[in-house]
């Protein structure tokens, strides 16, 4: 072989190597970690909160509560005051919700995190008519909770576990 056909070799050499790296190379770190689709959360300025809860039994389904010169009450499905921290304890953890991972990208995933129509709990937290936080809830995940914000399709997994409390029984949230 003549010195021409060996440059030629060593170029194609060259030409495959750099494209072979250029096809399998990593791309550049991207900040992957998602942010919170709502405002934070001043739970301060919280005066309404609605909790709806379709697989419940039709007496439980529908919760809400209203706070009246500074303290919660229960409006529906009875009517009357509140333990003195449940609604605080809601409401704490939800302005401790942050978002730490994608867990779903579009509706197929809402029946396998229970956030479809059926089983979501929706909790909404209001200041008079403006709605602070309007959130679907789901499943528990690990230390977290599946969590939608309606007209979104992502399934978001969240940095608190609010199950346990808003599975309560209407007869828990009230000071008996």
């Amino acid at each position: 072989m003549n010195s021409k056909g060996i440059g030629i070799a060593l170029g194609l050499l060259a030409a495959l190597v750099i494209a072979t790296i250029f096809a399998y190379r990593q791309p550049a770190a991207v900040n992957t970690t998602p942010t919170n689709p709502w405002a934070r959360l001043a739970k301060d300025r919280v005066d309404h909160v609605s909790i709806h809860r379709p697989s419940a039994p039709a007496d439980q389904q529908h919760m809400e509560f209203e706070k009246v010169n500074g303290a919660w009450r229960m409006t529906q499905p009875g009517s009357g005051p509140t333990e003195a921290r449940a609604v605080e304890d809601l409401l704490d953890r939800l302005g401790e919700m942050n978002v730490t991972a994608v867990a779903g990208h579009n509706t197929s995933s809402y029946e396998t995190f229970e956030i479809d129509d059926a089983h979501a709990t929706r909790v909404t937290l209001k200041n008079g008519s403006t709605a602070l936080l309007d959130v679907f809830t789901g499943a528990s995940l690990d230390t977290g909770t599946a969590v939608r914000v309606p007209g979104k399709p992502e399934v978001l997994r969240v940095s608190v576990s609010v199950s346990s409390l808003l599975s309560r029984a209407p007869r828990d949230w009230r000071d008996r």
